[in-house]
This record gives structure tokens, sequence and C-alpha cells, in this order.
């Protein structure tokens, strides 16, 4: 299902690209052609899932201490730490790196970014 849709988003991502030269960001095949790369964009994160450790490994017990840490700095300065911060207050602390973190939790710093301030309440 994976490679499946990211084949599929390649070749609406070339459509997208012919159509933006032929008629212009604004018109309206060109928001038609963004929307259904959207829909495909969309179906391939929800089938991606977070790497799953054995319940005893100390992996999880890392990531949770680490986004536990995150949570912390966020709550008392009310910012998400960048990943040149983070990655130091990690190699200081013993937590996970931002790489680390990012790999276990199948996301990008920026959308762990965002479900840490949503899970917190902050605005974003």
């Amino acid at each position: 299902m994976k490679k499946h849709n990211l084949k599929k988003i390649k070749g609406i991502r070339k459509r997208l690209d012919k159509v933006v030269i032929k008629y212009g960001l604004h018109s309206i095949e060109t928001r038609r052609i963004s929307d259904e790369i959207d829909i495909k964009i969309n179906e391939y994160y929800k089938s991606i899932e977070q790497v799953k450790y054995p319940r005893n490994s100390n992996m999880n017990e890392y990531k949770e201490k680490s986004y536990k840490k995150i949570k912390e700095i966020v709550l008392n300065t009310k910012k998400f730490p960048t990943v040149k911060q983070w990655d130091k207050i990690a190699k200081e602390e013993g937590f996970l790196s931002h790489i680390s973190l990012e790999y276990m939790m199948k996301t990008n710093w920026n959308n762990l970014r965002v479900k840490t301030l949503r899970e917190l309440n902050i605005d974003i």
C-alpha cells in the first residue's frame, strides 16, 4: 500500500507540475490536482505507523522519557525547542536525539512540534 501510494503521489506531482506550467498556480485545474495530491499524501501518512519495539525494550522507555522532557520544556518555556536546542539537551542529559525521535515516531520535527503543542493545548 505504501509503495503504491508513493508512486501515485509522484505521478500526480508530475501532472501538477505540467498543469502549473500550462495554466498557472491559480487555475481551477491546478486546484483540483492539488486537492487530489493532498488526499493521497494524507492516505500515505495514515498508513505509516510508529516503530514498535517489544514492551520490555529500553528504546520505548528512552522514547517516552525524551518526549516527556520535550513536553516539560514546552510547558516551562511556552516554546518548542529547535533541533539544535533539543540535540544539545539530549546529549547533555541522556535523551534521544531529534533524528531518533523522528524515526521512532515516524514523523518530522515540525509535525512532532504540532502534535506536542496540541496535546498541551498551546496555541500554534
